[in-house]
């Protein structure tokens, strides 16, 4: 069944007036009780629930994980569309090839070990609905260990207003990526995802606004995100450093910052890739998160 006809079952509430899918990889790697958590906070747990979840199995997958998929997708077989790859491709080309299969006009992204707020489609779609010029429609994440209903959560808030978009983009990721809703034509036009293993969609952003698309963010907590699971090892990791390198490069290329810049950046990036784990996380959580 397409979304428009699904349309006619559906509320005539204008909020269903824009067809959504929401774009969700998973691998191997992924904790099967989490991702069954993610699952249910974008569909059972949302007060606006989206037309199509499009679920890319970034290559084989474990047993655990495939039951989560077969039982979510039973009873919404009109609904969820589950894309396999034969090999792992990593995140960005998984992307890539679920965007490919979404039919929505909207693509909400999510990860497989979050959790999405119950009223996070119905926040997004109703901005959307009084500013449509927006292409990238992100919003605020709240980082946890091991609840959303930690008192001390941390937030990643992003600047609202596309000029501070556009100036934050030169030193900082404009976007919180799990929070944000893309038109799926954009996407397509501004080249999709890329493998750039740890700034995937970074450099989407960056080609987005070089070629004049509109991003905003709004000042709401929009997603739960982990943090327990080796986040902070991951920004020492060496492919991460040397695409964010190569990401200087490319804001170079556009005229985006100039080579001061981007050297003095690249300098900052292999400095904080060699920091302890813990020094890291003290980094992030005092410099660059704030209290909730």
């Amino acid at each position: 069944m397409t979304i428009e006809k699904r349309k006619h079952n559906r509320t005539s509430s204008a909020l269903y007036q824009i067809s959504t899918s929401v774009l969700i990889a998973v691998y191997h790697k992924d904790n099967a009780d989490f991702f069954r958590t993610a699952l249910e906070s974008i569909y059972e747990q949302q007060a606006v629930k989206p037309d199509e979840i499009v679920i890319v199995c970034d290559g084989p997958l474990t047993r655990e994980l495939d039951v989560v998929i077969d039982s979510f997708s039973a009873d919404k077989q009109d609904i969820v569309k589950v894309v396999r790859l034969n090999e792992s491709a990593g995140l960005g080309p998984a992307l890539k090839a679920g965007s490919l299969q979404c039919t929505g006009s909207r693509i909400f992204r999510m990860d497989a070990d979050d959790i999405s707020d119950p009223t996070r489609f119905e926040i997004q779609l109703k901005y959307l609905l009084q500013h449509p010029e927006v292409d990238v429609l992100g919003g605020n994440i709240a980082e946890f260990s091991n609840s959303p209903e930690e008192e001390h959560m941390t937030i990643r808030a992003c600047p609202q207003e596309e000029e501070e978009i556009h100036s934050f983009m030169k030193t900082r990721n404009p976007m919180n990526h799990v929070s944000v809703c893309i038109r799926r034509q954009a996407l397509l036009d501004g080249g999709n995802y890329r493998e750039l293993k740890g700034v995937e969609d970074y450099e989407l952003w960056v080609r987005m606004i070089y070629r004049g698309y509109h991003f905003a963010n709004i000042p709401e907590t929009l997603v739960y995100v982990r943090v327990g699971n080796g986040m902070y090892a991951r920004r020492g990791m060496h492919e991460v450093v040397k695409n964010r390198n190569h990401l200087q490069d490319i804001m170079c290329s556009y005229g985006m910052i100039d080579h001061k810049a981007a050297f003095m950046r690249k300098c900052m990036f292999t400095v904080f890739a060699n920091l302890p784990v813990q020094m890291k996380k003290g980094i992030y959580r005092s410099l660059l998160r704030k209290r909730k």
